[in-house]
């Protein structure tokens, strides 16, 4: 999304929307917040890149064209010498040549912050969200929230629940008005969006009227798209 103008009128179309709707806290709930990094996370993805992985720099000079236990070896020695923030974004670069929907989740999680400037803002795997949520969502002055979860959490270890299992959850334990959620993920197109939502609601007895469903794929062009979905 490189468009200045379309973030701009998105931007400004939310915070209409927010102020609207009384909407002060918005929560992203997504397995590209996970910040953890396993080895056994990476050698798969270094395994599907075979020679190319040796273009990462850490890599470098590492023949992945020779017997798998060798080099993951080194790979394992590598990751060892370098910083916890370094062995993620090696993760992350990684997932991006592998996997072309990981460039779009990381714009998500760029985006997502500047499109609700105006207000409270948090990013959350879903390991943190279900530490928080009972801070969030139960107790005396919590303010309106609208909580993004992503459908698909494969990429977080650990993380046992789909996206719409974490709303039924969370409207269960918050009952009030005054929590909406949203299913933002790459299952869904933006042009079956409606149908999708109207399916996710009664298949899974989800009150319509406190849950949206918008495409990610919106954010890597359609901002104004974006906004409008956001809209119950």
């Amino acid at each position: 999304m490189d468009d200045p103008t379309d973030l701009r009128e998105a931007q400004a179309a939310i915070g209409k929307l927010m102020t609207a709707m009384s909407i002060r806290r918005v929560i992203s709930v997504d397995d590209e917040y996970s910040q953890h990094l396993d080895p056994t996370d990476l050698i798969p993805l270094l395994a599907g890149l075979g020679p190319k992985a040796s273009t990462i720099t850490e890599f470098e000079g590492i023949d992945f064209a020779v017997e798998s236990g060798v080099w993951k070896k080194q790979v394992a020695e590598r990751l060892e010498e370098l910083s916890p923030e370094r062995n993620t974004e090696i993760l992350r670069t990684t997932r991006r040549m592998t996997d072309p929907k990981a460039k779009l989740d990381e714009l998500s999680g760029r985006l997502l912050p500047e499109l609700f400037q105006g207000v409270e803002f948090h990013r959350l795997s879903q390991k943190e969200w279900k530490e928080k949520q009972r801070e969030f969502l139960v107790g005396e002055g919590i303010p309106k929230t609208l909580v993004l979860f992503d459908q698909n959490f494969s990429r977080e270890p650990d993380a046992r629940q789909k996206g719409v299992d974490l709303i039924q959850e969370a409207l269960g334990m918050c009952q009030e008005p005054d929590l909406l959620c949203g299913l933002l993920s790459h299952e869904f197109a933006a042009t079956s969006e409606y149908d999708g939502w109207r399916s996710l609601c009664v298949e899974n007895g989800l009150d319509d009227s406190r849950v949206v469903l918008v495409a990610k794929e919106r954010l890597s062009g359609e901002l104004m798209g974006f906004a409008r979905m956001i809209k119950l």
